[in-house]
């Protein structure tokens, strides 16, 4: 997942995507807010608040991905990008998910 990412932000990097922009600047400051939050934590209370996190992100990106992102893009190129990351955030959604309900269970026994 985290190599997913990586990859993604290297490949975006050619189309010089403006980070002082609202949104952007909006996405940062919640990123920032969120790893304060984890910092404070460990253990079991960490692995929770974290899966929580990547469900609600993932979740997020889902819904900006296909309610914006991918309806504005305008070129090939970028769509195409576009709908890869859609794919690989799906994914990790789903990873997710299943991190959770695994933790849910676990949690009932």
């Amino acid at each position: 997942m985290i190599k997913e990412h990586a990859d993604n932000n290297q490949k975006i990097a050619k189309w010089q995507p403006d980070t002082s922009a609202a949104g952007a600047k909006l996405q940062m400051t919640k990123g920032k807010a969120e790893l304060a939050k984890l910092q404070k934590l460990d253990g079991h209370a960490f692995e929770t608040a974290y899966i929580t996190a990547m469900v609600k992100d993932h979740t997020d990106a889902l819904t900006a991905l296909d309610s914006k992102l991918i309806p504005q893009a305008k070129t090939q190129p970028v769509l195409e990008h576009l709908q890869t990351t859609r794919h690989h955030v799906a994914d990790h959604l789903s990873s997710a998910k299943a991190l959770q309900a695994d933790d849910k269970n676990a949690g009932a026994r």
